[in-house]
């Protein structure tokens, strides 16, 4: 059984720039050289379209990856963070460019690899609803889940995986090469689903899955498509407190083995995981980059003041007098919701007043989208309540 632990010294997959099977260790290697896995040299980044003279996204920036250093990139705001993720993807221009034959990421020139199939990025930063106009329906979410034919989670994410289908594809009769690697391939998969808390899931209608829930599936995903980098952006957006620190375990013990390469994106609130070695401060176009404890030292005594004059008036605001007797804008005694047998919140009590704040916790799936959802008025359930179950809004 495969681990990511390191039960196996020796495991067997396949590459895709190569098409062909190779034998890795997994452990880290040990040569002599130090490769260099990405190299920004005092360059400008633009927009595509956008003229040299016209303001970059980013100016001067100076940023190397020297293989076995663990990296995040921190951004004060979430927009310049991702912007910056996004062109090691080539989404923004580099001017001038890196050097050819060596490009954006030296350690895939020998031998030659294409990036756009050795770097995957996956993205979970907030995109705010008003930035592009859109209404999220909750409604297609829940009304879903009463259907016969749901897409399930393995159906939806994982279905093109010979191994995980009831029916085997096209009839072929598999080469030992090829069960050797579909082997290896389960293993890791049946590894990381069971460690994330995915495995009880799988045949769960996709639809119905909690976001944390379904963040998890789509890192064990990307994982799976076996990229040579990959970039994860706030991965730890929207996983619960428990969840939080097996992610980091997992991911850590990818980035060890190099298999794959991992940089992360977060935000500046996020707490830094201990195995970061370096890290890219991004901040209003200008992009810090260097050892972790030095950066991170260097940007707080730079906004120390700041943050004291901050932390002072938010205080002050949080304490308001007689925030318990405002008016009820939202009154819930014993709400329920379920889907046919299974029951999603029980006996629920809440009234939320005028000048309240409240913050909603809880695990990944434990019912904190649906009860928003009651809130708003999105979820059908919010019309049904009966008996003493009783919903204002």
């Amino acid at each position: 059984m495969f681990t990511i632990e390191g039960q196996k010294t020796v495991w067997l997959a396949t590459r895709r720039f190569a098409g062909k099977s190779r034998l890795y260790s997994h452990h880290p290697a040990t040569d002599k050289s130090t490769p260099t896995v990405l190299q920004i040299s005092r360059s400008n980044i633009y927009r595509f379209g956008d003229p040299n003279f016209a303001a970059p996204v980013f100016r001067d920036v100076e940023w190397t990856v020297t293989e076995g250093e663990s990296w995040a990139v921190i951004g004060t705001g979430s927009k310049e963070k991702t912007a910056l993720l996004q062109t090691l993807l080539g989404h923004l221009r580099i001017t001038p460019p890196p050097p050819l034959p060596k490009g954006l990421f030296p350690f895939l020139s020998d031998p030659p690899r294409d990036p756009h199939t050795c770097v995957a990025l996956v993205s979970f930063a907030h995109r705010s609803r008003a930035a592009g106009g859109a209404f999220y329906d909750y409604t297609s979410r829940y009304g879903a889940v009463r259907e016969e034919d749901r897409i399930t989670l393995r159906e939806s994410m994982f279905g093109e995986y010979d191994f995980l289908n009831v029916q085997p594809k096209g009839g072929r009769v598999k080469t030992p090469v090829e069960i050797a690697q579909e082997k290896v391939k389960k293993d890791i998969f049946e590894d990381l689903t069971s460690r994330l808390g995915l495995s009880s899931l799988l045949d769960l209608p996709l639809i119905a899955l909690s976001n944390g829930q379904t963040r998890r599936a789509r890192i064990v995903k990307a994982i799976l498509s076996e990229p040579d980098l990959l970039v994860l952006d706030e991965p730890e957006s929207g996983l619960d407190v428990n969840t939080r620190p097996i992610l980091l375990k997992v991911l850590r013990s990818l980035h060890e083995t190099r298999r794959p390469r991992i940089i992360m994106g977060l935000r500046m609130q996020d707490p830094v995981p201990a195995w970061i070695s370096h890290v890219a401060l991004v901040k209003g176009g200008t992009v810090m980059a260097g050892a972790k404890d030095k950066i991170l030292t260097m940007h707080a005594d730079h906004h120390a003041g700041e943050s004291e004059h901050t932390t002072a008036s938010s205080t002050q605001s949080y304490l308001q007098p007689g925030l318990d007797h405002g008016k009820p804008v939202v009154g819930m005694k014993n709400v329920n919701v379920s889907y046919d047998t299974r029951k999603v919140l029980k006996h629920i009590n809440w009234t939320i007043r005028e000048g309240q704040r409240w913050h909603l916790q809880g695990a990944n799936g434990s019912g904190k989208t649906t009860l928003l959802s009651l809130l708003t008025g999105d979820h059908p359930q919010s019309y049904t309540q009966r008996g003493d179950s009783h919903l204002e809004l």
